[in-house]
C-alpha cells in the first residue's frame, strides 16, 4: 500500500507540485493508520492511497440512499453510456465522477473487504472515491479544478486492517 506514492511509513511530509503543493501526516493508531494534511493551490484529482485489489470488496455508492454491496475484483460496470445515450448529463445521478463509472469497480467514501477498510471520514471540500486502475484499487480526492489561494484541509482517510469486517 503507498500513500501519496509512498510506502506506508509514519511522519509528516511535504510535496511541492507545479500546481498545488501539499502538506499530510501518516499516524499509526492501534487498529491501522490516519492520513490527514492540508493542500493550496489547484490539486485537481489527487492520487492519496494505492493498493492491491482483494479477492471480494464491500462497495460503496455516493449517494446516501443508494446501494453498498460485495463484489468480485473482477467485476465492472457496464452498460452505463448506453442506459443513458440520449441524456448523457443523465451519468451524474450514479456518480459525481461519472468519466469513471463504465469498465471500472468505483467506491464513493469507502471500500472494505475481509480483513480491511479504508474510509474518508468527511467529503467537506472534496469528493473521496476509490476506482480500478489495473490490478490495483486507487482513492483519490477530487477538488473539481478548484483553486485554493489558502491551504485546506485534506478529507482524512482512515485505514483499518488485520481484522474481520
Amino acid at each position: 500500500m503507498k500513500i501519496f506514492c509512498k510506502k506506508l511509513k509514519e511522519g509528516s511530509f511535504t510535496v511541492e507540485e507545479k500546481k498545488y503543493s501539499l502538506e499530510w501526516m501518516l499516524e499509526k493508531t492501534h487498529l491501522g493508520w490516519i492520513v490527514s494534511g492540508r493542500v493550496k493551490g489547484k490539486p485537481g484529482r489527487l492520487e492519496v492511497v494505492r493498493f492491491d485489489i482483494p479477492k471480494r470488496l464491500l462497495i460503496n455508492n455516493w449517494q446516501s440512499w443508494g446501494p453498498c454491496k460485495p463484489v468480485d475484483k473482477d467485476f465492472r460496470l457496464s452498460g452505463i453510456k448506453d442506459l443513458v445515450k440520449e441524456n448523457v448529463e443523465t451519468l451524474n445521478i450514479f456518480s459525481p465522477v461519472p468519466d469513471l463509472l463504465e469498465g471500472n469497480i468505483l467506491s464513493d467514501y469507502f471500500i472494505a473487504w475481509d480483513e480491511g477498510l479504508l474510509g474518508f471520514l468527511s467529503s467537506e471540500i472534496a469528493h473521496p472515491f476509490f476506482v480500478t486502475e489495473g490490478a490495483e484499487m486507487v482513492g483519490y480526492l477530487d477538488f473539481f479544478e478548484v483553486t485554493f489561494e489558502d491551504w485546506v484541509p485534506l478529507e482524512k482517510l482512515l485505514i483499518l486492517e488485520g481484522s474481520p469486517v
